[in-house]
């Protein structure tokens, strides 16, 4: 099994990390053991068995685990035993250990830990189960002078602790898939895009085990071009979306569409004894011409499809050359059988659709953008977490007041300090969770100091309430990370130590560093799989922003980009100018050529508009042969100019690629007017864009009668 498949494509968190835990695992028991074997910590010496269980045996296999975690080992069939094994060490050195291990009860925490950090919850849940009963029973069965009290606490402690990691983890994953996804989800048709594409073709191509092969169909919408030049490229992108589901709807579960970009889609047909992927070819043909006759009457609604059946051993790069070389063939046939002819522009001229009417949004899109940075989770899940711990504070004094009614958790200050924390739990689940860091630091010492005034005032349930100071030690790690958490553990840790001098319990000492090993061990796993969340995360916000072919900022980007320099505009003044860019004849260098020569030319045109551009200035592609740039000035940028210096620099890039080829590009520009919004200042670029290109239709015209 993979144990990437299991969590780090959620989390980041890879195979090494598994193996460098499960190494700190093992040699904190080890540790721990032979320390209090070698300087007589307990009261009476470790036998042989338990020594050699308890202190040896981890030592050995920690070894083994550092070697895993140093030689990458990311391939293993029992990727719980490294963790599962320390759970049933703890068991068995308690069993054979004649002392009084009531001290150990922290010790089942280690697993659980070690599970929920590095498993997802499916996987984890059993230690969670076997980390409360371990405690449990180490109090009970292990001559505790308060078991009742201090079951109560540990079972509170545990199963709060699984409760704040799992907190964690779950926020963790939610925020990664989130932008996973979008980095991976075309920004206008909400299909997937090329990279989900890619990632999906490579699971397939791995886990094909002799079985029939899947096929690949490649689709190019025929005359597609003619919509945008003259019905406008909002009518396209309606095109587009409806399309993108018209072929959702065909296809069977497990099977995927993705948008390469422009009008070309390529879809995945898994082995169906029911239907071919021939059939499914002709049905889409059917069924994509329909729809496009439903939007546009007047031009031409084929779709040239091509398909190709992945051979045995064929790899991924191979595959995709031969589905672009089987669409080249098909779009050849259709441009033949209707005599070479295209849809003019002049034959749907009283429907060209010169602008969008105000607030009609120009680029539309089936699933929502929001992008949410990973500090917005990291805030929320932080607040979460504070949260929690109030909240079990404010339970667990009337909880241990109704055990003894006696206690001095009953007294005034305890009964304030229940309620303070109840109701500060409950202003932070209720409202907003994120804000200055310094707040939740604020917090964090808080809960620390909260916790301290309750231990002190539980007289003789000391010896149980002690162990709540695990908690606030346990979360510093997640609100103030790897210096701000240490920070608080050490407190946590100074306090524990000093609460529990004060006490009559001759396990005192080992039980402080057995407490304190299972902080630091948190303080080990949890900051290193929240920076390589963070890492991900980020990683991922970026991708949603960037389209996949030219590495330019795609429509989702685009959008936010230019709705804040408009927000911008308008409260301290400025300006903000979109270019609007259209390649002229492009798709003849696909027809002609191919879809690689084809991408390859939007890459050298991305890179030469990109040259014109500042660094604060935005150059995103729209979609297939259309670009878009956005610059923020004060009046220093002559519009004119710079279209000027655009167009000679695109002619030259695309001349380099395809020489014998029309090497324009129309430009329109636009600055924006008081009150604009993203949607009509595009849509008015968009129509001084369409009037370049008929510009240049018209001169191309006027040389050829010359």
């Amino acid at each position: 099994m993979q144990l990437r498949s299991a969590k780090s494509d959620e989390t980041g968190i890879s195979p090494r990390v598994l193996w460098a835990a499960a190494g700190v695992l093992w040699l904190v028991l080890s540790l721990v053991q032979l320390a209090s074997f070698a300087f007589g910590l307990t009261p009476l010496p470790l036998p042989l068995t338990v020594a050699v269980i308890s202190g040896f045996l981890p030592l050995v296999l920690s070894i083994v685990w550092f070697v895993c975690a140093r030689r990458g080992v990311d391939d293993i069939r029992w990727f719980h035993l490294p963790v599962a094994l320390g759970l049933l060490v703890i068991v068995l050195g308690s069993v054979f250990d004649p002392n009084d291990h009531s001290a150990d009860m922290v010790y089942p925490m280690l697993p659980m830990i070690c599970a929920l950090v590095l498993f997802p919850l499916a996987y984890a849940w059993p230690y969670v189960i076997g980390g409360v009963a371990g405690a449990v029973a180490m109090v009970v069965f292990g001559g505790d002078p308060t078991p009742g009290p201090r079951a109560l606490v540990a079972t509170v402690v545990v199963l709060s602790t699984a409760g704040l990691l799992v907190t964690g983890q779950l926020q963790m994953r939610r925020a990664l898939r989130r932008n996973r996804e979008l980095s991976e989800i075309d920004a206008l048709t909400g299909i997937p895009n090329v990279r989900r594409l890619v990632a999906r073709l490579e699971e397939e191509i791995h886990r094909d085990r002799g079985r029939a092969a899947f096929a690949l169909l490649t689709l190019d919408l025929d005359d597609f071009k003619t919509i945008n030049d003259t019905l406008g490229h909002s009518t396209g992108d309606r095109v587009l979306i409806e399309v993108a589901r018209t072929i959702e709807r065909a296809l069977e579960p497990g099977e995927l569409v993705a948008r390469r970009g422009g009008d070309e889609f390529t879809v995945l047909v898994l082995p169906d004894p029911e239907r071919s992927a021939e059939q499914l070819r002709d049905l889409l043909a059917r069924t994509i011409a329909d729809t496009r006759t439903d939007l546009c009457p007047s031009i031409e609604p084929a779709a040239s499809i091509g398909l190709v059946h992945r051979e045995p051993g064929e790899k991924l790069e191979d595959l995709l050359a031969r589905a672009d070389c089987a669409l080249h063939e098909r779009k050849a046939e259709s441009h033949a059988r209707r005599g070479g002819a295209r849809t003019s522009g002049s034959a749907v001229a009283g429907e060209v659709e010169d602008d969008i009417a105000p607030g009609t949004r120009l680029l539309a899109s089936s699933q929502d953008d929001s992008v949410r940075p990973w500090r917005e989770t990291h805030a929320t899940t932080s607040w979460q977490m504070i949260a929690g711990v109030y909240a079990v504070l404010a339970a667990i004094v009337p909880l241990l007041g109704l055990a003894n009614a006696h206690n001095d958790l009953l007294s005034a200050p305890a009964f304030a300090a229940c309620l303070l924390s109840g109701l500060l739990a409950a202003a932070f689940v209720l409202r907003e969770r994120r804000g200055p860091a310094l707040a939740r630091y604020a917090a964090l010492a808080g809960t620390l100091a909260l916790t301290a005034v309750l231990v002190e005032r539980s007289g003789g349930e000391r010896n149980a309430t002690i162990d709540l100071l695990i908690l606030p030690a346990m979360i510093g790690f997640y609100v103030a990370g790897r210096r701000g958490g240490m920070a608080s553990a050490l407190a946590a840790i100074g306090l524990y130590a000093y609460f529990i001098s004060t006490l009559d319990y001759e396990l005192a000492v080992i039980r402080t560093v057995q407490t304190a090993v299972v902080i630091l061990l948190v303080g080990y796993l949890v900051p290193h799989a929240l920076a390589r969340a963070r890492e991900t995360s980020d990683e991922n916000e970026r991708l949603s922003g960037v389209d996949p072919l030219t590495g330019l900022a795609n429509v989702r980007r685009m959008n936010q980009r230019l709705a804040d320099e408009l927000g911008r505009a308008e409260s301290i003044g400025g300006y903000v100018t979109a270019f609007m860019i259209d390649l002229d004849d492009f798709k003849l260098v696909n027809d002609t050529f191919s879809h690689r020569v084809g991408d390859e030319m939007l890459v050298a045109v991305g890179r030469a508009i990109g040259r014109h551009m500042r660094e604060s200035d935005l150059v995103a592609r729209r979609g297939g042969d259309e670009f878009v740039a956005i610059v923020a000035h004060d009046g220093e940028i002559e519009p004119a100019e710079l279209a000027g210096r655009i167009e000679v620099e695109i002619a030259e890039a695309r001349a380099a690629v395809c020489p014998r080829l029309n090497p324009q590009a129309s430009v329109g520009w636009v600055t924006n007017r008081p009150g604009d919004t993203p949607a009509e200042l595009l849509a008015r670029a968009d129509s001084r864009e369409k009037a370049a290109k008929r510009q240049h239709r018209g001169d191309a015209g006027l040389r050829s009668v010359a």
